[in-house]
């Protein structure tokens, strides 16, 4: 679509009321703290700068019970590690009991898998982005892969005991330069486990760090795999912009309450209100400012909007069952 014809529809579709489409879908922050220190990640590489804290379990029940009539998928991450949260299974299992849908991901370095199935969790992004301990902690500085590999193994005891079947794991590797030739050995250890799924994802490169984007890519993009998609342009200083951003029919709430506008705000430049507040979340989604910020977003108008790659970048999700992936 030519540039002035596309920016002459996202300007049409800007004014439509969102704000009457309740968000089926959210991101909640059970904390902004983590114990390991990716290089691609904000939090591990310490360049967000928000105050680290904690989602308190009263507060979060009364999000629940306000959004339970309207959504119905919840992903429980943004910027830290989901299990720091010392509430993480009460949280779970409030959820649950209010029939929405949830995924929770997890580095897998903290054992609380008793737990979390114990809490009745649908749905688990596990992250194994290695398969020697070499290649594991070039990227999850600060993990251990026998310590992940042995909580991989107590979640499907704990699930097999518990015969629901509950949670779905997904065995989550983001594809790099360094480990991509270990997919099909990955592979192998999904059929082995009984995992459901194998999620190859491709590795998101941004501007959040003091290297320059084009650097981070030659270190860490591989040069050529079937399973990273490219939505960098070919000089690799900017993005390729998607066609139409769906956040803004979702939204995050923070730790703390704040409501922020996408997945791509770690530092919450751009919240728009408190969910913890009185009016709740409703309010802030009714919001003025909201509204303008949601017309902005439509239209990519935003600094945010001009570096950022995720909603261009899918993962590649199969059965290991399925030989999607050939092992030689």
């Amino acid at each position: 679509m030519p540039g002035h014809t596309r920016n002459w529809a996202l300007a049409g579709i800007s004014f439509l009321p969102f704000e009457r489409m309740l968000p089926k879908f959210l991101a909640i922050e059970p904390t902004n703290a983590c114990n390991l220190h990716c290089p691609l990640c904000p939090v591990g590489a310490k360049t967000m700068y928000r105050e680290r804290g904690f989602m308190e379990l009263d507060p979060f029940r009364g999000l629940i019970d306000e959004i339970s009539s309207h959504a119905n998928h919840i992903l429980m991450n943004f910027a830290g590690e989901p299990l720091l949260n010392p509430r993480i299974g009460e949280m779970v299992e409030y959820t649950v009991r209010h029939g929405v849908g949830l995924t929770l991901g997890t580095h897998g370095n903290i054992d609380k898998m008793d737990e979390l199935v114990e809490a009745g969790l649908p749905e688990i992004l596990f992250a194994i982005d290695g398969l020697t301990q070499e290649v594991y902690q070039r990227y999850r500085v600060g993990g251990d892969l026998e310590v992940a590999m042995a909580n991989l193994e107590k979640l499907m005891g704990a699930r097999k005991r518990s015969g629901t079947g509950k949670p779905k794991v997904i065995l989550q590797f983001v594809v790099m330069k360094h480990n991509e030739d270990q997919i099909g050995d990955l592979v192998e250890l999904g059929k082995r486990m009984g995992v459901d799924e194998i999620s190859l994802q491709p590795v998101c490169v941004n501007d959040f760090f003091e290297k320059p984007r084009q650097e981070l890519v030659k270190e860490w993009v591989p040069a050529d795999s079937p399973y990273v998609l490219r939505p960098m342009s070919e000089n690799m200083d900017r993005v390729t912009s998607s066609p139409l951003c769906i956040w803004p029919l979702q939204s995050v709430v923070l730790y703390n309450g704040d409501v922020t506008m996408c997945c791509f705000e770690p530092d919450g430049k751009y919240v728009v209100g408190n969910a913890f507040e009185p009016g709740g979340f409703r309010r802030v989604w009714n919001s003025q400012e909201y509204r303008e910020l949601r017309k902005k977003m439509v239209k990519q108008e935003l600094d945010l909007c001009q570096s950022c790659d995720i909603s261009t970048v899918k993962p590649t999700r199969f059965s290991p069952a399925s030989n999607r992936v050939t092992v030689e």
